[in-house]
């Protein structure tokens, strides 16, 4: 009465996957100046959106962490502790520019 069917299968590695600062580029490209979603830019460099998007985090902290002072590169990748310094500093940087803002009358 039952019958097993087996098919044979053929099972592929994945290809490598040989990324370049240009292919960077263009997704910047498609990200911001063509204000494209993660899916459709994926589909367009014929990659996952799931590679798509760990690719566009890891551009954003190079261009976030390129952006910091020479003082907060020393302290590293890690969350600065409660209190530090340099967060101090920058809370103090805020309060500071919105006293400086004339009143309204």
């Amino acid at each position: 009465m039952f019958t097993t069917i087996t098919q044979e299968r053929e099972y592929f590695m994945p290809r490598a996957l040989k990324w370049s600062s240009e292919q960077d580029e263009k997704l910047s490209f498609l990200l911001e100046k063509k204000k494209m979603t993660l899916r459709n830019a994926a589909k367009e460099l014929g990659v996952s959106r799931s590679f798509i998007h760990r690719r566009s985090q890891k551009m954003q902290r190079e261009t976030h962490f390129r952006a910091c002072s020479s003082v907060r590169e020393q302290a590293g990748l890690e969350p600065l502790a409660v209190g530090h310094p340099i967060s101090w500093r920058a809370i103090q940087t805020r309060r500071q520019a919105r006293t400086e803002l004339p009143l309204a009358a």
